[in-house]
């Protein structure tokens, strides 16, 4: 059932994916956890519609919607709906669940801490997180539990735009991480390494 549905849902295929509720499943089904998963979001237990939002199937996406697939249900990592979207990067998937989810948290944190901002620079979407910035005006400074910033993120992924777009929208440049590590030195020592 994993790969087949995987494939469905990642063709954006709406048509076949029914055929899978025809025949019994629950809309809220989850996929089931498995360490053979060569996708590191999908290895613990998301819902449909979690994968569908990854994938950017907005096709897919839908159908869940209309059938009654509860779209606040999270997997085992308390990753949400959004945090799948801001790692798949469609913007497209994200203006459709502001405009639908009205309980829909937009801050909210994982359970290693993160927010759909660090999983938007993490999976190198940087349109993601102005848009996340620009809707709801969200902190660029929530540190993640191993104290990671977004401006942390976005310097170990040397995206020069992103560091000066989170700088002057205020990110703190002085927080550290749990190895006590200022930006500039992140910075200098990527530098340093490549």
């Amino acid at each position: 059932m994993n790969d087949k549905i995987l494939k469905v849902i990642k063709s954006d295929n709406a048509d076949d994916l029914s055929l899978f509720f025809t025949n019994g499943m629950d809309i809220n089904t989850r996929l089931p956890q498995t360490h053979f998963n060569n996708v590191e979001m999908f290895k613990e237990c998301p819902p449909l519609h979690c994968v569908a939002a990854f994938f950017g199937s907005i096709r897919c996406l839908k159908y869940l919607f209309m059938n009654g697939s509860d779209l606040l249900l999270k997997d085992k990592k308390n990753r949400s709906i959004i945090h799948f979207a801001a790692a798949g990067g469609s913007l497209e998937i994200v203006n459709f669940l502001s405009g639908i989810v009205v309980d829909l948290d937009w801050s909210i944190q994982d359970s290693y801490g993160d927010t759909v901002i660090h999983y938007a620079i993490f999976y190198n979407h940087p349109d993601l997180v102005y848009w996340f910035w620009y809707q709801y005006n969200m902190n660029l400074s929530v540190p993640n539990k191993r104290k990671m910033t977004p401006l942390h993120l976005a310097v170990v992924s040397e995206n020069v735009d992103l560091i000066e777009f989170l700088c002057k929208n205020g990110s703190n440049v002085n927080a550290k991480n749990v190895h006590s590590y200022y930006m500039t030195f992140c910075f200098t020592k990527q530098r340093h390494s490549l």
